[in-house]
């Protein structure tokens, strides 16, 4: 399904060092390479402030098909146009993660975007027993969303009540893990990474330092839509038998699209668009010039060149028809009464004409 609903869209994807289609569709996808600290709402607002300036178009509708977390990279799809009411299909395509993993300790984000708070022994584990304990995470599962999710409970996003304070009781949900492969353990490469902000645009989006004296291992999991990468951190150290948190995400594939196809969002904005400009004004040259027109409120024929020779006539009845100056025999015929005000218009030509 996946495979045939991107041969559906291909004639109008927007992949990597490729123009949009000419003339410009009605509906398009782009695929983008999210960088670190981007919010996806970020990336959007980005991609709809261009598009609408190159293709002054005030109304374009665009969106994203699968939230991508500050800290995470890779493929976000973005839907432009007709596309934006497809989105829901786009959602439930499978997705395809890799990342590291950090046993020892825990967050409250379940992620690096807050400190480690709490410590747990790491000398039991090895990558057998990881290997045991990933098996029932692999298949339908149920698994309870981060706090710091934009999760609704009654109506509020789970991150607000967490930034509160407010204690929330959250329904675990039923998700679906397709693939589960966890790689070697490793100690934290030293030194650890300080503590920074990543973006400012917003809300500070903050990347704290990795915990020294934990353990990592990379991994890779294929997955279906809703599936929260730092929760399944979360449950495996539990299952193992200490804590974990999710040090790096990055999505590959989204059905059918993948990262290797994605536009960096520089590169994008640097190259990308002046493709896609050329490709509109190339459109502009060729549109009919009736289909250019306002067809509300459309001139009148002929509205304006009337309107410029009548005034043309007027000025030459006023100005140059009570003599001197430059003449027109034509315009005798129509000489202005002398009155006060004829004379000081008589005055002012001749000013500039004697």
């Amino acid at each position: 399904m996946y495979k045939s609903m991107q041969r559906e869209v291909s004639m109008f994807l927007f992949a990597k060092n490729t123009a949009f289609p000419d003339p410009f569709p009605k509906g398009a996808v782009i695929l983008i390479d999210k960088p670190l600290g981007w919010t996806s709402f970020d990336v959007v607002n980005k991609v709809r402030h261009h598009l609408k300036k190159r293709l002054d178009n005030k109304k374009l509708k665009v969106g994203h098909a699968g939230t991508l977390d500050p800290l995470a990279t890779g493929l976000l799809v973005i839907c432009v146009g007709d596309y934006t009411k497809r989105i829901d299909e786009f959602q439930a395509m499978a997705k395809a993660y890799t990342g590291t993993f950090t046993f020892g300790a825990t967050t409250a984000s379940y992620d690096l975007e807050k400190p480690a708070d709490t410590i747990f022994p790491t000398e039991h584990l090895n990558d057998d027993l990881l290997n045991v304990v990933i098996q029932p995470f692999i298949g339908t599962i149920q698994q309870v969303p981060p706090m710091y999710s934009a999760v609704k409970v009654d109506g509020k996003r789970m991150y607000k009540n967490a930034r509160t304070g407010e204690v929330v009781e959250i329904e675990p949900r039923t998700v679906q893990i397709d693939r589960f492969d966890i790689f070697s353990l490793r100690p934290v490469p030293q030194p650890v990474a300080e503590h920074r902000i990543v973006s400012a645009r917003g809300a500070e989006i903050h990347l704290y330092p990795d915990y020294a004296a934990g353990m990592q291992a990379d991994f890779e999991v294929h997955c279906g839509k809703g599936t929260y990468i730092r929760s399944l951190a979360f449950d495996v150290g539990v299952a193992a038998g200490t804590g974990a948190y999710l040090s790096g995400l990055r999505r590959t594939r989204s059905g059918g699209f993948s990262i290797e196809d994605a536009w960096g969002l520089e590169d994008l904005v640097g190259r990308g668009w002046v493709l896609i400009n050329m490709c509109f004004l190339k459109h502009k040259e060729t549109t009919p010039p009736h289909k250019k027109q306002n067809k509300k409120h459309p001139p009148p024929k002929g509205g304006v060149k009337r309107g410029v020779f009548l005034f043309c006539v007027w000025w030459g009845l006023v100005f140059w028809g009570g003599g001197g100056g430059v003449h027109f025999p034509v315009f005798q015929t129509f000489k202005p009464q002398p009155t006060p005000t004829n004379q000081r218009i008589n005055a002012y030509r001749g000013r500039l004409c004697g």
